[in-house]
């Protein structure tokens, strides 16, 4: 059964720009290898809310997904936020049927850096995009 994390995934690698930057490193969280080399992305899913049509299930979800860049401290910020502005390029305008998932719309909702790492040598900008989406 096709989940929308895979068709993002599917999405993601797609894009030349980001896979320059990443190449294949682009991983559901739960499939993010301990050791990756970065940089590396990761998302993940926040939240489904399943839409309704009077009182009957529309079949079209929304999914706050999370996608973290994930860069080495010691690489500098501007790499971090060159690889960001790839992922919003990749999910910009997005629709049509992405590894079994029809994706209707993505919007970003927000981005913000978290704090730093240097102690273990990681830097992490987090998107938010809203999808609409069929599964």
């Amino acid at each position: 059964m096709p989940h929308i994390e895979e068709a993002l995934v599917t999405v993601l690698k797609a894009h030349a720009g980001l896979a320059a930057l990443v190449g294949t490193r682009i991983f559901a969280r739960d499939d993010l290898p301990q050791n990756v080399a970065y940089p590396a992305i990761s998302l993940s899913r926040i939240s489904t809310v399943a839409e309704h049509l009077m009182g009957a299930d529309a079949k079209i979800d929304r999914a706050l997904m999370q996608v973290d860049v994930l860069d080495s401290f010691s690489a500098g910020r501007l790499r971090t936020l060159d690889t960001a502005k790839q992922v919003r390029a990749a999910l910009r305008d997005i629709s049509g049927t992405q590894g079994g998932v029809l994706l209707e719309r993505i919007f970003l909702e927000g981005e913000m850096d978290l704090p730093s790492e240097p102690e273990i040598n990681t830097r992490r900008r987090t998107l938010e995009f809203e999808v609409i989406y069929h599964e």
